[in-house]
């Protein structure tokens, strides 16, 4: 999706280049100025060494003026060494002189610069010269997108909604890894970038990182801009990262309603606006899907604990909405994060636990990512617990695309499968020390307690479940083959969560024997210990090799047209009653035989050294 209403317009092109033409001639009226009064306009500026520059300031040459502000001006210069372009911006000297003030400017400059993202302005340097700071980064064309939103003739469309929230989120997913809050989110700080259209976020000034600031930015001290703050930020609270997924929702709201929800005529009327104005939903505008339109209510929440709990979990819904408006497999909605409210089974004497929220990395297509699980576990008794997340219902394209290598006429046809309930999946594949708290028995060939049970058959499998419901009261089972394929894909279509190839680097099978373009890896021949290889985006782990992985179904082919959960493919016109599902590849199979779409059959008596299972908990059941 590449929204080309995001790209300035060449009749904007014109207006702007007619406003930098203006610039250019005041600065070069600027620079004929004598020499006195230029040093007066402008004392902290060393006189200029050629015609045409308004002078020097450390080791640029400052060509003209860009801008000015409150607190700052802000230069075209260009570097002597690497002769590079760069937005200088200066701090005032009657600001300079102030402690604060001058400590904020440089820390602008040092938060971000060091944030590592396409969609964060870069800096090039933050230093002193002649009494003032500067900030010297790099050198934007485009315009923000306040002026973009108020440029008769630019629509807002759902593409340009997502186009926005997209770069925003991965922008803020990058500061916040870094403990950094921004709090100053809104249209003006959010360039667009000529001609790519893409998103970058500008402005550090009020980001404060942890307790690093509180002597610059205590409690009780309000800073941000009043109609985007989030409701404890303008109460002067303590705020976390999720101030600024509400400033964002804010930002989507005023695109799609044309106004802001909060703006009122003075401060006084929009701070207490903030506090007790509840928009009318994002879904009565009718701009965006109401998957999107949902995502940006829960991001104005009142409650920070009501919004999602981290950029990365917004961002997966956004994902998933530009998926779905290109046709593509999906949603891929999210696991991890997703907030989690259980209907306990009356009289259950094992209460499901929300142990924590925890940051976890995940790899798309060989590219690390950072994610956020809201973890749950189950006491199993003698000292074991079981953790789980929430899958949440939704809907994805099951089985292999007739072009995928290595797949056969047993993963197809491929075909929408509808999963018609949330329901909580194991992280792992039940581990040896697991197996034992429940049944008491060691089964497994290989040894080592946090090693995948194996060497069980689906009987075996469908023991430990009953045992375990039955302790428990919770109705716990095996995954159906529908439910499996969609955990394991978590929204992607490729043949692997990770991407599309495997040589055994970030799943354990034969990776001498490896699948796609890539090399050959390593052969381990044995399992390996649960959580050793990356989770997919929704924070699940060794969906991939390891252990073969039983399900519930009865094995059959995939019917033709549109499949239902929980029990596809146990729907088709020829089930077997004599074998059951296994999937997700081993440790001692080729890497083509892990793919997501990969199914094999085996009797429901049928042992080995590479057979196990995890389990899932219907919570409403």
């Amino acid at each position: 999706m590449e929204p080309q209403s995001l790209t300035p317009d060449p009749e904007v092109t014109k207006h702007r280049a007619a406003d930098e033409s203006a610039d250019a001639s005041r600065s070069h009226l600027l620079a004929r100025l004598p020499p006195k009064e230029l040093a007066q306009r402008y004392p902290f500026l060393s006189p200029p060494d050629r015609p045409g520059e308004l002078g020097r300031l450390g080791p640029y040459r400052v060509m003209r003026l860009l801008g000015q502000g409150g607190m700052g001006i802000v230069f075209l210069a260009e570097e002597d060494e690497l002769f590079r372009s760069v937005a200088l911006k200066v701090m005032l000297p009657e600001m300079s002189s102030q402690h604060t003030a001058r400590d904020r400017f440089k820390r602008e400059g040092r938060a971000a610069a060091a944030i590592k993202s396409d969609h964060v302005v870069t800096i090039h340097q933050v230093g002193d010269a002649n009494g003032v700071p500067y900030i010297a980064m790099e050198y934007l064309e485009g315009e923000n997108l306040g002026d973009w939103l108020k440029t008769p003739g630019h629509r807002v469309t759902t593409e340009v909604v997502v186009r926005v929230a997209k770069g925003v989120l991965k922008g803020l997913a990058a500061a916040h890894r870094k403990k950094l809050i921004h709090r100053d989110i809104k249209p003006a700080n959010l360039w667009l970038e000529a001609p790519s259209g893409r998103v970058k976020i500008l402005d550090f000034g009020l980001t404060r990182g942890g307790d690093l600031d509180r002597n610059l930015t205590g409690e009780n001290v309000i800073l941000g801009t009043p109609a985007y703050m989030a409701p404890e930020q303008a109460r002067g609270e303590g705020c976390d990262h999720r101030a600024d997924l509400f400033s964002l929702g804010v930002v989507l709201y005023r695109m799609i309603a044309g106004q802001n929800p909060f703006q009122r005529g003075t401060t006084y009327e929009t701070l207490i606006a903030l506090h007790d104005h509840h928009p009318r939903p994002a879904a009565s505008y009718g701009v965006v899907p109401a998957e999107l339109a949902e995502m940006i209510d829960r991001l104005l929440s009142k409650s920070a604990a009501g919004r999602p709990r981290t950029a990365r979990v917004a961002l997966a819904t956004v994902r998933a909405v530009e998926r779905a408006s290109r046709g593509e497999p999906g949603p891929a909605r999210p696991v991890a994060g997703a907030s989690v409210s259980l209907s306990a089974p009356e009289k259950s004497p094992v209460p499901l636990v929300t142990a924590s929220t925890e940051e976890f990395d995940y790899v798309i297509e060989g590219k690390r990512e950072t994610g956020a699980r809201q973890v749950l576990e189950l006491d199993l008794g003698s000292g074991q617990n079981m953790a789980f997340v929430r899958v949440m219902k939704g809907r994805f394209l099951m089985g292999a695309p007739d072009e995928e290598e290595c797949s056969n006429i047993n993963e197809r046809p491929q075909h929408w499968v509808e999963i018609e309930h949330d329901f909580l999946l194991g992280i792992h594949a039940v581990t040896q020390a697991q197996y034992r708290a429940v049944t008491g028995e060691s089964p497994s060939h290989f040894s080592g307690d946090r090693l995948p049970v194996e060497n069980v058959s689906w009987e075996d499998a469908m023991a430990f479940c009953a045992r375990l419901s039955d302790r428990t009261k919770w109705q716990v089972e095996l995954p159906t083959e529908a439910e499996w394929e969609y955990a394991c894909r978590a929204g992607t279509g490729t043949p692997f969560h990770f991407g599309s190839a495997l040589n055994g680097e970030f799943a354990n099978c034969d990776g001498t024997i490896p699948y796609g373009r890539t090399v050959n890896g390593v052969f381990k021949s044995m399992t390996a210990e649960v959580g050793s290889y990356p989770a997919n985006a929704w924070g699940v782990h060794e969906m991939h090799g390891n252990v073969w992985e039983w399900c519930r179904d009865n094995y059959g082919p995939y019917p033709h047209g549109r499949g239902r959960g929980p029990m596809d493919p146990a729907f088709s016109s020829n089930p077997s009653e004599d074998l059951r599902v296994m999937r997700g590849g081993s440790w001692a199979g080729d890497a083509w035989i892990c793919r997501a779409a990969a199914r094999i059959r085996n009797p429901p008596r049928s042992r080995g050294y590479s057979s196990g299972f995890r389990v899932c908990i219907r919570p409403n059941a």
